[in-house]
Order: structure tokens, then C-alpha cells, then sequence
């Protein structure tokens, strides 16, 4: 593996871990947060949909400038500029336990650090790796951040347990201050050409049914790290219950991964895709059943392992064609796509539970979004 490869392995892994810890216990932290303020927040489910929904409009307005960064100083830059934004977002993620108004900077500040971050992993992912093993590569980073997401839940219910919330968010960011470290040993990369949102919204129009499929499977994604955490401790109401339905599920479809990556290099990848949808949408439908603990770790690793069938061939593809246009633009294309697709799919869960809907009927639009990929399969 090349050195440059292997430093932004090691970045985002630690950063992804980092990321894991908040991904799977910030929505916990916030629904008991808001549970425990009865008096000020009748429907906590919806005021986590508010939280997560301007995270992802403030990440979409911050990509603009994460662009510019890159540019003008290179990738490596634009993630170690995530960084400071971080530091803001666990700060008042720890303010927030003290008064609730502070999670409308905690939120503000996570979008930040997570268009810096992601717009500057991808695009020296196009330039580091190998264009013809793109699906080797991209498993070989899935499999790294199952690892890590094998120890998150693991890490992270034991944090909480013995020192609460707080301990959980330092962790992370340390992790991520690590991370932001490794990566400014790489080599300076610069795009070579400049982004436009204008021409992103031309290619929404020239290339609907690769547009649709992004937003599907970043809603369907969103709502899922999002409202199944919070679903399993309403379910069991026991943490330790939780990281070990987690830690199992992982562990039952992290070897399966790297597989996957060898057969997008292999085979074609509408195939992959076509059985990741079928399952993923089997995974949504037995859900609806899914209450002993054994059941729903095999119902979840059968839905991670397809997110990554069609995960894996939909990030090679974005990744051939910033190869093919310009990375800057194609990068914008993808990302602006799936967090418009996470915006439009948590305004549907906002108006389900202003409707008093149950999770269920959440559950039933993540299936509906695991359906956007089918819509790929004959340009990959």
C-alpha cells in the first residue's frame, strides 16, 4: 500500500471511530436530554429530527467554503480545518447537558466540521488512490471503519456508564485531533479546477435518476444513524444491551465487506447493487417484528451488510468520474446529493411526529430510500 494511502487510512479510521462514538450515542444523548425537559419538550423524537436536520443544512451552506479551501490550500487543509469547528461542537454538546439552548451551536458547529472534514477525505481519496482497484480501496476504508465501529459501542457504553456523556465527547475529540495530525504528513494536493453550485444544480437537471439515487441513500443512511440507536434503548432501555446489539451486528458483517470491494473491481457492480437494495429493503420490512435482542443483530448486519453493496460500487463510481471531470465538481455533485437527500427525508420525519406517527412509519420512509439506488444500476 502506498505510503500516502496509508495515511489517509489511518486518519479516517480515527476519525470515523471518533465519529462512530457521536453517531451512535449523540442521538441517545440528545432524546434523554430532551426527554428529561418534559415540561419544555413534549415530543423529544422531534426535536432530535430539528437537531440533525440543521446539522445538515448547515453542512450543505459550509461546503462552499470547504471547497474554496481546498483550492486555494489543498485537501490535506480543509480537514485539518475541521478541526476548530470540532473543538466548538463538543464544547457545547457538553453545555447542552446544562442548558438546552446550546444545542443549536453544538449542531451548527458539527455541520461545519463535517463539510470540512468529508469534502477533504474524498478528494484525496480520488487523487491518492488507484483508479483500478477504487473498489479494493474503498472495502479495505469500510472494513477499517467497521473496526472501529466494532470498539465504538463497546468504548462508548463504557464511557457513558462510568463517567457519563461528557467523557465520550473528549474521547472523540482527541481521536480527531489525531487524526487531523497524521494527515498533515501527506503530500499537498490541490485540485485543479474551481466547483460551482451552479453547474451542481445543471447536473441535477442533466442526470435526475444518479441525483435520485444519491438523495435515497443519503436519507435512507441519515434516518438510519440517526433514530435507530434511539429505537433500541426504547426497545431494551439498557446501554449495555445496545452496544452489544451493535458490537454484534458489525462483527457479523465486517469480513463480508472487504469481499465486496474485490467484486466491484471484478464484476459488474449493478449486480452488487441490485442484491444490496433487495436486502436492505428485507431489513427495513423485518424490523417491523424484530424485539429479541439475537433477531434484530441479525436483521442489522443484514442491512450494514447492504448498505455496503451498493455504498461501495456508488463511491467508486463518484470516484471514476472525478477521475474522468474535474474532482472538485464531482465532489460537490455527490455530497451536495446525499445531504440533500438526509435534509428531505428528516423534514418527512419532522412532520411525522408533529403528526404523532410512531418510528415505524420513519422506518417505512428509510425504505423507501433504500429503493433510490435501483435508479444507478445502469451507469455503474
Amino acid at each position: 500500500m502506498k505510503k500516502t494511502v496509508f495515511l489517509l487510512f489511518s486518519t479516517v479510521t480515527l476519525r470515523r471511530l471518533a465519529i462512530s462514538l457521536l453517531a451512535l450515542f449523540s442521538p441517545l444523548f440528545i432524546f434523554q436530554l430532551l426527554a428529561s425537559h418534559g415540561q419544555l419538550v413534549r415530543q423529544p423524537l422531534l426535536g432530535v429530527a430539528f437537531y440533525f436536520l440543521f446539522f445538515y443544512l448547515i453542512k450543505i451552506l459550509f461546503f462552499p467554503l470547504a471547497e474554496r479551501t481546498a483550492f486555494k490550500f489543498g485537501f490535506k487543509w480543509s480537514i485539518f480545518c475541521s478541526i476548530f469547528p470540532f473543538f466548538f461542537y463538543i464544547v457545547f454538546l457538553i453545555l447542552s447537558s446544562r442548558n438546552l439552548v446550546f444545542l443549536i451551536p453544538a449542531s451548527f458547529f458539527g455541520g461545519f466540521q463535517a463539510a470540512f472534514f468529508w469534502f477533504g477525505y474524498h478528494g484525496l481519496f480520488v487523487k491518492f488512490g488507484d483508479e483500478k482497484l477504487f473498489g479494493f480501496q474503498a472495502g479495505l476504508s469500510q472494513i477499517l471503519g467497521f473496526l472501529s465501529l466494532l470498539l465504538a459501542p463497546l468504548l462508548g457504553s463504557f464511557l457513558v456508564l462510568n463517567w457519563g456523556f461528557d467523557s465520550l465527547f473528549l474521547v472523540a475529540f482527541l481521536l480527531s485531533c489525531i487524526s487531523v495530525v497524521i494527515i498533515l504528513i501527506s503530500p499537498l494536493i490541490k485540485p485543479y479546477h474551481r466547483a460551482s453550485l451552479k453547474k451542481c444544480f445543471f447536473l441535477f437537471k442533466t442526470h435526475r435518476r444518479v441525483t435520485s439515487a444519491y438523495l435515497g441513500w443519503g436519507g435512507e443512511a441519515t434516518l438510519y444513524a440517526v433514530f435507530w440507536p434511539i429505537f433500541l434503548i426504547l426497545i431494551f432501555d439498557d446501554i449495555l444491551i445496545f452496544g452489544g446489539i451493535i458490537f454484534g451486528s458489525v462483527l457479523l458483517t465486517s469480513l463480508l465487506v472487504y469481499l465486496i470491494g474485490r467484486m466491484v473491481d471484478k464484476m459488474a457492480s449493478g449486480k452488487i447493487i441490485r442484491l444490496g437494495v433487495l436486502l436492505g429493503v428485507f431489513s427495513w420490512l423485518v424490523r417491523i417484528i424484530a424485539r429479541l435482542p439475537l433477531l434484530i443483530i441479525v436483521i442489522d448486519g443484514f442491512y450494514r451488510l447492504a448498505e455496503q453493496m451498493f455504498a461501495i460500487p456508488m463511491d467508486v463510481f463518484s470516484y471514476r468520474k472525478a477521475r474522468e471531470g474535474g474532482t472538485c465538481q464531482a465532489l460537490f455533485f455527490r455530497e451536495i446529493s446525499l445531504n440533500l437527500g438526509a435534509i428531505l427525508f428528516l423534514v418527512l420525519a419532522v412532520l411525522a411526529f408533529w403528526l404523532s406517527l410512531s418510528l415505524w412509519f420513519v422506518f417505512l420512509i428509510a425504505l423507501l430510500g433504500t429503493l433510490g439506488p435501483f435508479l444507478i444500476i445502469r451507469k455503474v
